[in-house]
């Protein structure tokens, strides 16, 4: 298996995602996203080169985000209470714009947190002694 580097930055976000597959509803935690495709957790498990239709709703933007995919890969994920499968999405047909948004939001948050903390490490210096 060759090593391809990926073409986009993907970016942890918090949301969930409707998985449907035919006439199967499934519902998944979105896990990380970039401009092509998506990483998203769920208790079932779809096919990789099945085809998706989904719907994205995150806390960062209050636009669904509707569209078409393919399932590139598809793993049992590890865990103690629950048989959770890990999968990654890429995207065939989804409304671009939307998807920029969203990482834009995402951009957004990254960097207040990065000042809020930056400003709570500045030391304090006392010149009084």
């Amino acid at each position: 298996m060759t090593y391809k580097p990926r073409r986009y930055q993907r970016y942890l976000v918090e949301g969930s995602v409707t998985l449907k597959i035919k006439s199967c509803s499934i519902a998944a935690d979105l896990k990380d996203i970039s401009f092509t495709g998506m990483h998203v957790c769920a208790d079932k498990e779809i096919k990789p080169g099945s085809k998706v239709k989904f719907e994205i709703v995150s806390n960062l933007s209050s636009v669904t985000i509707a569209g078409e995919g393919e399932v590139k890969y598809a793993k049992k994920k590890a865990t103690h209470d629950a048989k959770l499968f890990k999968m990654g999405i890429e995207f065939i047909n989804v409304n671009e714009s939307a998807i920029e948004h969203l990482i834009n939001r995402i951009q957004k948050a990254i960097a207040t947190e990065k000042r809020k903390k930056k400003a709570k490490a500045k030391p304090f210096i006392n010149w009084d002694w």
